[in-house]
């Protein structure tokens, strides 16, 4: 045989056992074949169990939980479950302990079983659907003994759907067994939930999730270092499948020449694109401490490392959450996860920093994370948030402030703020139940607003007027009002006002028709050369200023535009 002809059946014969055994994912390859099988599911096992053992078994299932927790896997296991005869055929009734050996148990664990039918409820979510099942529940199962139909991501089944189910689904034929699985629960209506036995497959903790993926690992001849399933166990945030696919990734990025394979926590970082937490933590240790141009520093260096800032940004609150537990709860007990080096800075940062601040800076992440995944440029914003962050982390802790100032001002120590204004002995009270009595005094000067009925003569003032402008909704002729007309006097039927009011004759006749449909009485509005009072604009701003002036005055007050160089008084209500 030629050289060509033997490398051309070399290749033939290679590409032969490669598509005769194809890589299966470890997700697929680790799916769990029985109850016990399952992990982190101890009252789904352990009730199931039970019900088999004794014969209770439901006639329909609702299995819910996040994406990749295992509901189908359940749903299959309950399948061989109920059709399972052992490997000697002794089992002649459905058993907690399927065998995974026997003709029902092979087929079902390739999916093509006849009697187990597994819909896609997310491409098959019409009433036709519905209806293609309900013909199928009539017939008795060809070769097990239950027919299971098992309905994937149910919340997607339409209404009309779900309602053509209901009578089949609460008087079911003997052999027949429904298994929902559906991870949007509260999509499921209710009638359907109260026909099915429920169960909740709950998320795998952090510590269980490293412990599975280390057992997978050791299968596989995977040397993978503990930090590196932490990081696998905390990204994929309980679900066993999301956890798998990282791995299976980990494990193509480590793969190379070298026999064994070898993943490390660098390695993780690189395939999530996340940030050393350490480093993290460094960063966050500056931002509290105002060490703004060193945390911008390692943000530039996290980027130019490939580091996703949105990711960085979920770390950061991740972070900020566990600085506040440790604020509340000192002795806490931390993530197991966590390197005691990490802990000891996570530790050291609870400790110079108030509660104050740590929720100040989960609010103000929070608030940056939306900003980050809408900046075109996401270091630019990253940035952005962390000046922010570091900013808000220098202002003092508002109750220790309050404290201080309350002592001072008992003490009399408290400075006072020179002004022109003399301060005619009134004072900002800071007991809430009380208006400050500077801000009462002026108010106290303001005209009151009177009842909507016409009042006597020596009632009706300007304050009146503008009362039943507004209870008519006259916007348009009440600003007019407020800001155009200078009053001379002001009696029953009669507005007499300045010439120097820039209101023209036609607005003071619109405003003689309002006022007379409100006041159910005829009015005039008439010019004078006298000066009159300001207008009720000019005449608010005054007491505003009034107000401020006397707020000013107030030690407290004085105290904190002292401390705070750049703020001021915009407005007092």
């Amino acid at each position: 045989m030629s050289l060509d002809k033997r490398i051309i059946a070399s290749y033939n014969k290679a590409m032969k056992n490669l598509l005769s055994s194809p890589y299966r994912v470890l997700a697929r390859s680790y799916r769990p074949q029985t109850f016990e099988d399952l992990v982190g599911q101890e009252v789904l096992v352990r009730t199931l169990g039970n019900a088999f053992s004794t014969g209770r078994i439901a006639h329909a299932y609702l299995l819910t939980g996040i994406r990749g927790i295992g509901k189908t896997t359940t749903a299959r296991i309950i399948a061989k479950a109920l059709n399972c005869t052992g490997a000697h055929d002794e089992f002649t009734s459905p058993t907690a302990t399927p065998c995974g050996v026997c003709s029902h148990c092979m087929q079902i664990q390739e999916d093509h079983h006849i009697d187990v039918l597994e819909m896609d409820a997310a491409s098959h979510t019409g009433v036709d659907d519905a209806r293609k099942l309900i013909d199928a529940v009539q017939y008795r199962p060809v070769a097990g003994r239950y027919k299971v139909f098992i309905i994937d991501e149910a919340h997607m089944l339409s209404n009309s759907a779900f309602n053509a189910l209901l009578k089949t689904l609460e008087e079911p034929p003997p052999h027949v067994v429904f298994i929902f699985a559906t991870t949007e629960i509260r999509k499921i209506p209710v009638t359907i939930l109260s026909r099915c036995q429920r169960f909740d497959l709950r998320r795998l903790m952090a510590e269980e999730m490293a412990a599975h993926l280390a057992n997978i690992a050791q299968k596989e001849h995977i040397h993978a270092d503990k930090a590196a399933l932490d990081i696998i166990a905390h990204v994929s945030e309980g679900s066993v499948r999301d956890a798998l696919s990282l791995l299976d990734q980990a494990i193509s990025h480590s793969s190379g020449t070298d026999t064994e394979i070898h993943i490390t926590a660098q390695t993780m970082r690189d395939v999530l694109s996340i940030a050393d937490r350490t480093l993290m933590y460094h960063m966050l240790h500056d931002l509290f401490t105002s060490k703004i141009g060193d945390a911008l520093d390692r943000v530039r260096s996290f980027y130019a490392e490939g580091v996703h800032m949105p990711m960085l940004a979920q770390d950061m609150l991740h972070a900020i959450h566990l600085i506040t537990r440790l604020i509340v709860t000192p002795k806490i007990t931390l993530d197991h996860t966590l390197s005691e080096g990490e802990k000891e800075l996570l530790h050291s940062i609870a400790q110079i920093i108030p509660l104050s601040s740590a929720t100040r800076a989960w609010q103000m992440m929070l608030k940056g994370l939306e900003e980050i995944k809408k900046a075109p440029d996401p270091l630019a914003a990253m940035e952005m948030v962390l000046i922010r962050f570091s900013y808000a982390a220098q202002m003092p802790d508002p109750d220790k402030l309050i404290q201080a100032l309350r002592s001072q001002i008992k003490e009399g120590t408290a400075p006072h703020t020179p002004s022109s204004t003399p301060n005619h002995g009134t004072k900002l009270s800071l007991t809430v139940h009380h208006a400050p009595s500077a801000v009462a005094h002026a108010l106290a000067t303001q005209p009151r607003d009177e009842p909507n009925a016409p009042p006597s003569e020596e009632a009706i003032t300007l304050a009146t007027l503008i009362a039943w402008l507004e209870d008519a909704r006259e916007a348009i002729l009440l600003h007019h009002l407020k800001t155009e007309v200078r009053v001379v006097s002001c009696a029953r039927g009669s507005l007499v006002i300045s010439e120097s009011s820039p209101i023209t004759s036609d607005k003071m006749q619109a405003i003689a028709q309002a006022l007379s449909r409100c006041s159910d009485m005829p009015w005039m509005l008439t010019k004078s050369k006298a000066e009159g009072l300001p207008t009720w604009q000019e005449q608010q701003q005054h007491t505003r200023n009034h107000m401020i002036e006397a707020a000013k005055n107030d030690p407290l007050v004085a105290h904190i535009l002292a401390t705070f160089t750049d703020s001021a008084i915009v407005d007092i209500t």
